[in-house]
């Protein structure tokens, strides 16, 4: 066992570095994510900002080759770009109703974008995040959309985990998510809309789906939800930095984004991976919320890491029973005041 992980890290390292080095060959540089799945090694690419108009195809390619990986994703941003590069050549769809094109059966054929854009009638999008799971992301997404819908606001909620999503979790219904010409029409809880895989299949059923149909079903909740009119849309993404967000940074105008931390050791790695995935794409970020506290690793993160990302913690919450209980209501979650705060005067400002 040690052996094949020694064996396993040896070829990941090689194959960073094969990479890197291809990149830099290009005069390119950006994010490296390796990611095996059944003895399969295979990486995404976030290209930094600025780096031009790039052949994706070609340079998915020629990096695969160069790697020696099974497959390499290229991704592209043009989030604070003057102007979007041309899109690369759109592969001819699947036929609807199935598929890896059309994972959620809506009979919808993928549609290219001129770089990311929010939904039709949607003001404000804002994702929430974390570099691992169990730290309370989707508790904390769920909260913050409680409020500011408490505030006045119209919102939504948005649930991007394909694997694991937690929205039925914290608003069941028994009410399926149905799609009318193509489009998946919400469902309303707590005064809330709400989208979810959760909502389209059975909560028994385990959704094993590789990275092509992980990222078109991102796709498809991105692109075919007809939210009607939002003041903010709250993204839940998934733990990580994976397939699902390649497809939310290449498709979903993001307006701000929250990390969300627990203070153990193992926060700094995971607050610099989220933070890193945003600032790549130019989306600010709005701070962080630190979940868990009061317990042996006491109610802080590292000071000079949060000085280094330009992070502030906007929240502290204590682990208690009351903080987790099932399911939320109007008045449930936990309170963010000064992220609300923050967010409102962000809007406004932006309004104006």
């Amino acid at each position: 066992m040690v052996l094949s992980r020694l064996k396993d890290a040896a070829r990941r390292g090689r194959a960073e570095a094969s990479l890197r080095k291809a990149l830099s060959e290009r005069g390119l540089e950006g994010a490296v994510n390796l990611r095996s799945l059944d003895d399969r090694l295979s990486a995404s690419v976030l290209l930094n900002a600025g780096s031009g108009s790039v052949d994706v195809e070609s340079l998915e390619a020629d990096l695969t080759t160069a790697s020696g990986l099974d497959r390499v994703v290229v991704v592209t941003s043009d989030h604070g770009q003057p102007t979007a590069p041309p899109p690369p050549p759109a592969p001819t769809p699947k036929p609807a109703g199935g598929g890896h094109a059309d994972p959620l059966r809506l009979g919808s054929r993928p549609t290219e974008r001129q770089g990311p854009q929010r939904p039709e009638g949607v003001k404000h999008v804002i994702a929430v995040a974390s570099g691992k799971g169990g730290v309370g992301k989707s508790t904390v997404a769920a909260s913050l959309a409680l409020e500011l819908l408490r505030a006045g606001k119209k919102v939504g909620l948005l649930d991007l985990d394909i694997h694991g999503p937690s929205l039925p979790v914290l608003f069941p219904t028994s009410e399926r998510l149905r799609a009318e010409d193509g489009k998946i029409i919400p469902t309303e809880q707590a005064g809330l809309k709400l989208v979810s895989l959760g909502y389209m299949v059975d909560e028994r059923t385990a959704v094993a789906w590789r990275g092509p149909m992980v990222m078109n079903a991102a796709r498809q909740l991105i692109d075919d939800t007809a939210w009607g009119e939002l003041d903010v849309l709250i993204v839940d993404t998934p733990p990580g930095t994976g397939d699902a967000h390649l497809s939310m940074i290449q498709r979903l105008k993001l307006d701000g984004a929250v990390l969300v931390a627990t203070p153990s050791p193992l926060a700094t790695a995971d607050v610099r991976r989220g933070a890193a995935l945003f600032q790549k794409v130019g989306t600010p970020l709005l701070g962080v919320v630190l979940n868990m506290t009061g317990g042996p690793f006491g109610d802080e993160l590292d000071e000079a890491l949060l000085n280094e990302l330009e992070l502030q913690i906007v929240a502290r919450q204590a682990l208690t029973v009351e903080a987790a209980t099932l399911p939320f209501g109007p008045d449930s979650g936990l309170r963010l005041p000064d992220l609300v705060t923050k967010i409102l005067a962000d809007l406004t400002a932006d309004n104006g």
